[in-house]
C-alpha cells in the first residue's frame, strides 16, 4: 500500500428537469513522484475521471407515488464512468450502470443510495490487452448535509461506491471487492463573500480507493 499526494481540479454540475435530474463530475488528479507517469522515474502521473448519473422519476413520468417506508422517492438511475491515466498500467476504464436509486427521507440535506448492475471495460498496459469484466452488483451512496451548528455556509458531502467482484482481471486473477469513497467538507465561499451561492466553493476532501479497478492490493502479479 502506497500513500500518494496529489493536487486536483474538479468540475461538477447538478441540474433538474421535468422528469428527473442530471449529475456529472470531472476530476483531474495530479500525483507526486511516488505515482510516476509512464517512462518517468520522478514526474507524477495525471489522471482524469469523469462520472455521469441521470435519474428518471416514475412519480413525475407516470403520476404514481414511490414514497414508501424510509424512502421519499425511488427513481430509475443510469450512468457511466470514464477514466484514463498516463501510467505504465495505462487504465482506460469505461463503466455502465443501471438500477433503482433510493432517496432516504432525511430531515435536512439528502442521502441517496443507488443499487445497480454494472458492466466495466478497461485496459491493462502491463500485459498489453483490453479487459472485459463480468457484470457485477454495484452500490453508490451520495450525501449532502448542511452543518447548521456553525454560522459558516459549510456542508458535509460526498460519495462512496462499492463494487462486488467482477470476474478475472488482466492478470487472470480473481477481482476483489472495490471501494471508492470521497468525503468532503465544502465551504460556499461565493455566498459568504459575494452573495452568490457556490460561485465559487472551496473544499477539503479525502479520497480512499481500495482495490482500484478490482485489483486485489494484497496480491502482486
Amino acid at each position: 500500500f502506497r500513500r500518494v499526494l496529489f493536487r486536483s481540479l474538479n468540475i461538477q454540475n447538478f441540474d433538474t428537469w421535468k422528469y428527473g435530474s442530471n449529475f456529472f463530475n470531472i476530476d483531474a488528479l495530479f500525483s507526486d513522484g511516488r505515482d510516476p507517469a509512464n517512462a518517468s522515474a520522478s514526474q507524477g502521473a495525471v489522471e482524469v475521471y469523469a462520472v455521469y448519473r441521470g435519474q428518471l422519476s416514475p412519480d413525475a413520468m407516470f403520476g404514481i407515488n414511490t414514497k414508501v417506508g424510509p424512502f421519499s422517492a425511488i427513481n430509475l438511475e443510469i450512468g457511466g464512468d470514464f477514466n484514463t491515466k498516463n501510467t505504465t498500467f495505462a487504465p482506460e476504464k469505461k463503466l455502465f450502470v443501471a438500477g433503482p436509486n433510493f432517496h432516504f427521507d432525511v430531515p435536512i440535506g439528502f442521502f441517496n443510495l443507488g443499487v445497480h448492475v454494472s458492466k466495466e471495460w478497461n485496459y491493462n498496459g502491463i500485459v498489453g490487452k483490453a479487459v472485459d469484466f463480468d457484470p457485477a452488483p454495484e452500490f453508490e451512496a451520495v450525501w449532502l448535509f448542511p452543518l447548521t451548528f456553525t454560522s459558516l455556509p459549510l456542508d458535509f458531502r460526498g460519495f462512496a461506491n462499492l463494487v462486488m467482484p467482477k470476474g478475472k482481471d488482466g492478470f487472470k486473477s480473481q477481482t476483489a471487492v472495490e471501494i471508492l469513497a470521497q468525503p468532503k467538507i465544502n465551504l460556499d465561499l461565493g455566498k459568504m463573500l459575494f452573495g452568490k451561492p457556490h460561485v465559487p466553493d472551496v473544499y477539503f476532501a479525502f479520497e480512499y480507493w481500495l482495490n482500484k479497478f478490482g485489483n486485489d492490493h494484497t496480491k502482486v502479479p
